[in-house]
């Protein structure tokens, strides 16, 4: 039995990187829905602040994912998108049982920076 050769992820060459557009990336907004099930809520059946944050590293991760980038593959090269700063305002509440779009998108690439805007709309 003969084994074949496993392709390996590579980056693309950075000269690839550079002049890759983001114009689609940075104007629009990717939406991406959620569901405010029990299990996020707390006893007064309102959201729990903690579920907002797991919510927008998912959006980020599917808005990646959206434009050919597989977060598995970068962790698997070795580079990794730590969250280094984050902030919110929180606006409303969601209640158990609502539905809402996670809006998401790339604001700026600047040397290893990735900044992102987030609105959650319910």
């Amino acid at each position: 039995m003969s084994e074949e050769p496993t392709a390996s992820a590579q980056l693309p060459p950075s000269g690839e990187i550079q002049n890759y557009s983001l114009t689609a990336t940075t104007e629009n907004w990717f939406e991406y829905p959620v569901q405010a099930y029990p299990h996020h809520s707390d006893y007064s059946g309102i959201v729990w602040h903690g579920r907002y944050l797991a919510w927008l590293e998912e959006a980020r991760l599917e808005y990646l994912r959206s434009i050919g980038i597989d977060y598995a593959e970068l962790v698997a090269l070795g580079c990794e998108l730590p969250v280094v700063e984050l902030s919110l305002r929180y606006h409303r509440s969601i209640q158990m049982g609502m539905a809402a779009v996670v809006k998401t998108r790339m604001t700026e690439i600047a040397g290893v920076r990735m900044n992102w805007d987030y609105r959650i709309q319910s």
